[in-house]
């Protein structure tokens, strides 16, 4: 994209261009790595991120949603292809279609509960990103919301709700995308005493030493009712101010377009995030 033209000017200027360091992608990005340093050879990579109220408040309204992120970014993201891996075959799944049940999937976060899954943005960027090889048999991003999730937008996104084309509609333009972003924001706000949940999971197995392993990296986090933080602010805003003053230190100094995977410390920044309160669980089987 845009950013990926800038590499060369950054470069030759000496600036360094680190996006792709908030929630998903950012974290995310940073358990990948740990995970798949766990392993000598990758044969699968999933991550998994989900930002939901809590379970005690998503039955305050009938689609189990609330609000922290821009309502308009989030629509905009359920009308976006996906591309992924799937026992070895590249899989391109059309704007519009990422809830259709074949797409989709159910996942159980320990402690958490049963979510519905689907396919995130393009999952095949990462393969080079985190340096994979030709082993590799699934590769695949998704993101997470309470069940139902998945028939309900599918059901919208086929009637056209989604669409952003504006229409003529009682002499005035409207997209059906805005109307819904207008209709329905002020209704799926959280209370000052509700909190929200960010749950990031990474999934790498494969070989280490000739043996089966796996090994899960997750991050939850709620809502700091203290300071009125979102878990969604903090995974993304802490994240990037990390990013910020890693380069700020001269702790990442190389100039370019860099990415979290590649050309960052996943170690320090995972302990940055442990300073400022987040807890990430490691677990490795045998699989």
């Amino acid at each position: 994209g845009a950013l990926t033209e800038l590499d060369g000017a950054a470069r030759e200027s000496g600036v360094t261009l680190l996006p792709e360091m908030g929630m998903a992608p950012g974290i995310d990005l940073i358990l990948g790595r740990l995970a798949v340093d766990e392993l000598d050879v990758v044969h699968g990579l999933r991550s998994y991120g989900a930002g939901l109220p809590e379970p005690a408040c998503k039955g305050a309204n009938p689609i189990g949603y609330k609000i922290t992120w821009t309502f308009e970014g989030v629509l905009k993201a359920y009308m976006r292809p996906a591309r992924l891996l799937r026992d070895g075959k590249e899989i391109a799944i059309p704007a519009g279609q990422i809830f259709r049940p074949e797409n989709g999937h159910a996942f159980e976060v320990p402690g958490v509960g049963a979510m519905d899954a689907y396919p995130n943005g393009d999952a095949l960027h990462y393969i080079e990103v985190f340096g994979l090889g030709p082993e590799l048999r699934e590769m695949g991003r998704y993101a997470m919301r309470w069940p139902g999730h998945n028939p309900f937008w599918n059901a919208m996104a086929e009637l056209g709700f989604l669409d952003e084309t504006p229409r003529r509609i009682g002499g005035v333009d409207l997209s059906p995308r805005r109307f819904v972003v207008e209709h329905l924001a002020p209704r799926l706000q959280f209370e000052d005493t509700e909190r929200d949940l960010v749950v990031i999971r990474v999934e790498a197995w494969g070989l280490k030493g000739g043996q089966p392993r796996r090994a899960t990296y997750e991050l939850v986090d709620y809502r700091d009712l203290s300071t009125g933080l979102f878990a969604m602010n903090r995974t993304v805003g802490f994240t990037t101010s990390i990013a910020a003053q890693l380069i700020l230190s001269g702790q990442v100094r190389q100039p370019g377009l860099l990415n979290p995977a590649r050309d960052l410390s996943a170690a320090a920044v995972a302990e940055e995030l442990k300073k400022r309160g987040m807890h990430i669980d490691r677990r490795v089987d045998v699989s």
